[in-house]
Protein backbone atom coordinates (compact mmCIF):
# COMPACT_ATOMS: atom_id res chain seq x y z
CA UNK A 1 0.00 0.00 0.00
CA UNK A 2 1.53 3.26 -0.85
CA UNK A 3 2.15 5.77 1.99
CA UNK A 4 -0.01 8.96 1.92
CA UNK A 5 2.21 11.92 1.02
CA UNK A 6 0.15 14.74 2.25
CA UNK A 7 -2.81 15.20 4.11
CA UNK A 8 -5.07 18.55 4.33
CA UNK A 9 -7.18 18.83 7.21
CA UNK A 10 -9.46 21.88 7.99
CA UNK A 11 -8.93 23.19 11.66
CA UNK A 12 -10.51 25.12 13.51
CA UNK A 13 -8.24 27.24 16.61
CA UNK A 14 -9.84 28.86 19.72
CA UNK A 15 -8.40 30.23 23.07
CA UNK A 16 -8.49 26.63 24.64
CA UNK A 17 -6.10 24.20 25.00
CA UNK A 18 -6.12 20.09 26.58
CA UNK A 19 -8.79 19.08 23.49
CA UNK A 20 -7.84 16.11 20.82
CA UNK A 21 -7.22 16.60 17.28
CA UNK A 22 -10.88 15.71 16.27
CA UNK A 23 -10.86 13.73 12.43
CA UNK A 24 -10.44 15.58 9.60
CA UNK A 25 -14.16 17.35 8.64
CA UNK A 26 -14.57 19.13 5.27
CA UNK A 27 -14.03 22.78 5.27
CA UNK A 28 -17.52 23.74 4.14
CA UNK A 29 -18.88 21.78 6.77
CA UNK A 30 -17.12 23.25 9.73
CA UNK A 31 -18.98 25.86 12.14
CA UNK A 32 -16.94 28.58 13.51
CA UNK A 33 -17.43 31.06 16.15
CA UNK A 34 -16.98 34.96 16.61
CA UNK A 35 -13.25 34.22 18.12
CA UNK A 36 -12.80 31.37 15.53
CA UNK A 37 -11.59 30.61 12.14
CA UNK A 38 -11.33 27.95 10.06
CA UNK A 39 -7.48 27.07 9.01
CA UNK A 40 -6.60 24.81 6.10
CA UNK A 41 -3.14 22.47 7.64
CA UNK A 42 -0.96 21.02 4.72
CA UNK A 43 0.72 18.03 6.59
CA UNK A 44 3.87 16.86 4.07
CA UNK A 45 4.21 13.63 5.42
CA UNK A 46 7.97 12.85 3.55
CA UNK A 47 9.36 15.51 6.51
CA UNK A 48 7.46 14.00 9.17
CA UNK A 49 8.21 10.98 8.57
CA UNK A 50 12.34 11.70 8.01
CA UNK A 51 12.00 13.28 11.68
CA UNK A 52 11.33 9.80 13.09
CA UNK A 53 14.51 8.93 11.36
CA UNK A 54 17.64 9.46 13.77
CA UNK A 55 20.42 8.89 12.06
CA UNK A 56 23.28 10.95 11.31
CA UNK A 57 24.75 12.30 8.24
CA UNK A 58 27.97 13.73 7.43
CA UNK A 59 27.95 17.62 5.99
CA UNK A 60 31.54 19.52 4.94
CA UNK A 61 31.33 23.17 6.05
CA UNK A 62 33.88 25.80 4.76
CA UNK A 63 34.54 28.51 7.33
CA UNK A 64 37.96 30.67 7.81
CA UNK A 65 40.69 29.61 9.30
CA UNK A 66 40.56 32.44 12.24
CA UNK A 67 36.96 31.40 13.11
CA UNK A 68 38.07 27.69 13.25
CA UNK A 69 41.00 27.84 15.71
CA UNK A 70 38.58 30.33 17.82
CA UNK A 71 36.50 27.79 17.70
CA UNK A 72 38.94 24.83 18.72
CA UNK A 73 40.57 26.92 21.09
CA UNK A 74 37.03 26.98 23.47
CA UNK A 75 36.46 23.18 22.75
CA UNK A 76 33.62 24.49 20.57
CA UNK A 77 31.16 21.47 19.25
CA UNK A 78 30.29 22.41 15.72
CA UNK A 79 27.95 19.45 15.38
CA UNK A 80 25.73 20.81 18.19
CA UNK A 81 26.13 24.43 17.18
CA UNK A 82 25.26 23.87 13.33
CA UNK A 83 22.18 21.74 14.76
CA UNK A 84 20.89 24.51 16.64
CA UNK A 85 21.80 27.41 14.16
CA UNK A 86 19.54 25.13 11.43
CA UNK A 87 16.70 24.85 13.47
CA UNK A 88 16.95 28.64 14.04
CA UNK A 89 16.82 29.76 10.90
CA UNK A 90 14.37 27.12 9.57
CA UNK A 91 12.01 27.56 12.80
CA UNK A 92 12.00 24.29 13.99
CA UNK A 93 12.22 25.06 17.40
Amino acid sequence: MKKVERYFYPAVFTYETGQEIPAPTRLSDVDTKENERVVLVDVYMPSIRMAQVNRSVNRTVTLPAWLNAAALERNVNFSQILQDALKEKLHLR
